[in-house]
């Protein structure tokens, strides 16, 4: 399996690249990003119900003067055991976070820069990759004619350039294992992964995300 490092083209820029990880502000980047994401997934189901929400009766429980007690209303008051709930969560509440355009490609940059420096990107030419059957066996016997295992403690992203139906049958018993296409790479995943298979054509693809020439 080849290394995207060996290629010409991104040993010319290496030095930009690490100029570019170097940046002050970048390990912020990634946390908004994170953050943005990890909110968006929320569903908000969470409710409690509030005193007009309980069910019981409206009727006083006791006069409102001359007991020597506190004054109490219903049986619904959120005083009492099993009346409403005061300041519970509401799934009126919105968890969505937004950030600029040009913020998230650059996240997206950074973390691919990182993979190559740390030597964890590797390309496969779609036309060399071919095995016998939709089946996982034949799946992971192709890896290992390439010198490449795939270990279950470790997470893998394949990004490719369209949709493998081969891939997908033969991959989705292996939970450690993601497919991306290139034009909407998930970036969380990019991050979380120790490796990514570059699965494609050429490795154009993948360098004008990078804007490497």
């Amino acid at each position: 399996m080849k290394n995207l490092i060996i290629n010409k083209i991104i040993k010319k820029n290496i030095e930009n690249i690490k100029k570019y990880i170097k940046y002050k502000n970048n390990n912020h980047i990634i946390y908004l990003y994170v953050k943005r994401y990890l909110n968006n997934k929320r569903l908000n189901n969470s409710k409690t119900k509030e005193r007009g929400e309980v069910k019981g009766s409206r009727r006083k429980i006791q006069k409102q003067k001359g007991t020597g007690n506190s004054r109490k209303g219903d049986i619904k008051n959120p005083i009492f055991k099993g009346g409403g709930r005061i300041f519970g969560p509401n799934n009126n509440r919105n968890y969505k976070i937004k950030i600029n355009k040009k913020l998230f490609l650059r996240v997206k940059k950074i973390l691919l820069f990182k993979k190559i420096l740390d030597k964890k990107i590797y390309y496969i030419n779609s036309k060399i990759f071919k095995y016998k059957k939709n089946k996982t066996k034949y799946f992971i016997e192709y890896f290992k004619n390439l010198n490449f295992k795939i270990k279950e403690y470790k997470k893998y992203l394949i990004i490719t350039y369209k949709v493998y139906k081969r891939l997908i049958l033969s991959s989705r018993n292996i939970k450690n294992i993601k497919i991306n296409l290139i034009k909407n790479i998930n970036i969380y995943n990019i991050l979380i992964s120790d490796y990514i298979i570059i699965i494609d054509k050429k490795i154009n693809n993948i360098l004008n995300i990078l804007k490497l020439k």
